[in-house]
C-alpha cells in the first residue's frame, strides 16, 4: 500500500512539474513572438562568455555533437542493452531527417543576420533549421527520460540548446 500511495505522488509530483514547465514554455514562447524581446534574449545568451568561461561553453556545446553522444550511447548500452533498437532506430531517424529539413529550410544562422556576434569557432551561415546540436541532445534525452536521471538530462538539454548561439560550428 505505501509503495503505490508513494508511486501516485511521484506520478503526480512528476505531472505537475511537466504542466509547469509547459506553461514556462508557452510563456517564453509568447515573450519570443516580440523580435525585440527575441533579439535582446538572443544577445544575452550570446555574451554567456562574460560570466561562463569560453572552454565551458565549448564542453556544453559538444553534448550536441554526434560523435560526443555517439559514445555516450554506447556507454547507455552497456547499461541497458535491450534499448539498442531504439537507439539505432532513432539515430538512423535523426542522421537522415536533420540534413533533409536543414537543405529544405535553408535558414541563415544569426551570424548571417545579426552583427557583434562572440562565435567560438568557425562561423557558418546558413541551414541553421533544425539545429543539429540540439536535434541530438533532444534524441539522447528522449532515451535518458524513462530513467532516474531525468531532471539531470533535462538540465543538459536546457544548457546545450542555449549554447548554441556563443559556439556556431
Amino acid at each position: 500500500m505505501a509503495v503505490t500511495q508513494l508511486q501516485t505522488e511521484n506520478s503526480n509530483d512528476t505531472q505537475q512539474a511537466f504542466l509547469v514547465a509547459l506553461v514556462g514554455l508557452l510563456f517564453i514562447h509568447i515573450l519570443m513572438l516580440n523580435s525585440q524581446v527575441n533579439q535582446s534574449l538572443f544577445y544575452l545568451l550570446n555574451q554567456s562568455h562574460l560570466w561562463i568561461p569560453e572552454g565551458v561553453i565549448a564542453m556544453i556545446n559538444d553534448l550536441g555533437n554526434g560523435i560526443t553522444m555517439g559514445a555516450v550511447a554506447l556507454c547507455y548500452l552497456v547499461r541497458y542493452p535491450q534499448r539498442t533498437g531504439k537507439v539505432l532506430l532513432a539515430a538512423l531517424l535523426s542522421l537522415v531527417m536533420v540534413p533533409l529539413l536543414k537543405h529544405y529550410f535553408d535558414a541563415p544562422r544569426p551570424a548571417a543576420m545579426l552583427s557583434d556576434l562572440h562565435i567560438i569557432g568557425q562561423a557558418h551561415y546558413s541551414n541553421s533549421f533544425p539545429s543539429g546540436h540540439t536535434a541530438t541532445i533532444f534524441l539522447f534525452a528522449g532515451l535518458y527520460y524513462t530513467n532516474q536521471y531525468k531532471n539531470l538530462i533535462y538540465s543538459a538539454r536546457f544548457w546545450q540548446t542555449n549554447s548554441r548561439p556563443a559556439h556556431s560550428k
